[in-house]
């Protein structure tokens, strides 16, 4: 460009850039972009760096804020901002040592400009090529609220983040179907309420952060085995007080008709079902025939014949996990368990780390119960020298067909003293 000016006949030329300014205003509603390359995984001894660059198109905003959770990172894990213009990048270095093997960092960055548009976005650090495929939220508890209605979910939370919670009517192993049922929780709100469903079937629970994908780790359920009408055999699984004027007799009485039977078996060397108990119009289990109410506990590891001449069910439940630990502590009596890492295990050598109480011809033996997909039961019976005889392959020396699923119920029936049972 060229500028001309006279005076009185004298005249001066200039040439030179002519710069103009606009006022472009802060878009409200239009949010900073997030450029991530996604979740990391990084071997011990290994150094890698990760970088996150917030982006404002409208310059007026302002240089993007960036903020991390949880604010607190482990020590392998640094950072250094970049900001410039409209941009600010922030790069992380990961650096984890051998000790650090195993370890899973969830982390969330969360960005906003001047006029308060903000964008996030979660990515995690997995030190180990098998830290992906063990991460899982910890569930920490799972209780109906309301019979057949809500169950109350607990999990740990970090800082900062948020979670959804995933939900499938069939265990992993078996072609499960999982839908989000819940998403966006804020870690400081880690019980939840959600819906359970009716008597017979059973409910898995999966709680992930959110923007993270599910896996098939870290899995609790309700499970509602049923009975069905007719003589049928039952073992109660969750109910620990085997009494029949308590807790246990009071699930019978509600699921069963007046007039129903249980035969108890009386040990000895040709055990019979002489005991029989009988449903009063009271809601109490009598002798047949009396008006005696039955107080005798039902023994550990033992079943009974029911006999119930119309349809009815009576449900246990309980909650499947194992809190991410690979270890539960099995007590005297009836235990749920259940395999939360993910990954599935030969039934027949899963139990031996607790060394199984008895042997399969021993009253006192300890026994494994397994909930079939159909709803039927299934036993493992320790054989003497801790292999397992499995009741529908009686002619195997030990199982070796079967696999611990994730996420599904097993009941250990312990008949010696506490031991811990490690997954």
């Amino acid at each position: 460009y060229v500028i001309t000016a006279s005076s009185g006949g004298c005249e001066t030329a200039y040439s030179g850039e002519i710069s103009a300014t606009t006022d472009v205003q802060c878009q409200s509603g239009v949010a900073p972009t997030l450029t991530a390359p996604g979740d990391i995984t990084v071997n011990a001894g290994d150094s890698v760096q990760h970088a996150i660059t917030a982006s404002d198109s409208a310059s007026s905003c302002g240089t993007p804020t960036i903020v991390q959770y949880p604010s607190t990172l482990p020590s392998y894990i640094t950072y250094v901002d970049s900001p410039s213009g409209p941009n600010r990048t922030r790069t992380y270095t990961i650096a984890p040592a051998l000790g650090d093997n195993g370890d899973v960092q969830p982390i969330r960055v969360v960005t906003w400009d001047d006029d308060g548009n903000t964008n996030d976005y979660t990515f995690v650090v997995y030190v180990g090529s098998q830290a992906a495929n063990n991460y899982a939220v910890t569930i920490t508890a799972l209780s109906e609220t309301a019979p057949n209605t809500a169950a109350d979910l607990t999990f740990e939370a970090e800082e900062g983040l948020s979670y959804d919670v995933y939900s499938s009517s069939t265990p992993p192993g078996a072609s499960p179907s999982w839908t989000k049922i819940n998403s966006g929780i804020p870690a400081d709100n880690v019980s939840v309420t959600e819906s359970v469903v009716a008597s017979g079937q059973m409910r898995f629970y999966q709680v992930v952060p959110s923007g993270v994908s599910r896996t098939d780790n870290g899995i609790w359920g309700i499970v509602r085995p049923t009975i069905a009408a007719g003589v049928t055999f039952l073992s109660p699984p969750v109910v620990t007080d085997r009494r029949f004027d308590l807790n246990m007799g009071d699930a019978l009485a509600d699921a069963l008709p007046t007039g129903a039977l249980i035969y108890l078996l009386t040990p000895g060397a040709a055990g019979s079902f002489d005991t029989v108990l009988e449903l009063n119009g009271s809601g109490q289990w009598v002798l047949q025939g009396t008006s005696t109410e039955y107080t005798t506990p039902l023994p550990q590891g033992a079943g009974m014949l029911i006999n119930s001449a119309v349809s009815g069910s009576p449900t246990f439940e309980g909650a499947v996990g194992n809190n991410g630990n690979g270890a539960i502590m099995i007590e005297p009596g009836y235990n749920i368990v259940g395999i939360s890492e993910g990954r599935a295990l030969p039934a027949g050598t899963a139990f031996n780390s607790i060394s199984p109480v008895g042997s399969w011809d021993s009253e006192s033996a300890d026994q494994v119960v397994i909930l079939e997909d159909d709803g039927s039961w299934r036993r493992l019976i320790c054989r003497p020298g801790g292999t397992w005889y499995d009741t529908a392959n009686p002619n195997g020396t030990e199982n070796t067909s079967m696999y611990l699923m994730p996420g599904k119920a097993y009941y250990y029936i312990r008949q010696g003293g506490q031991a811990e049972l490690e997954f």
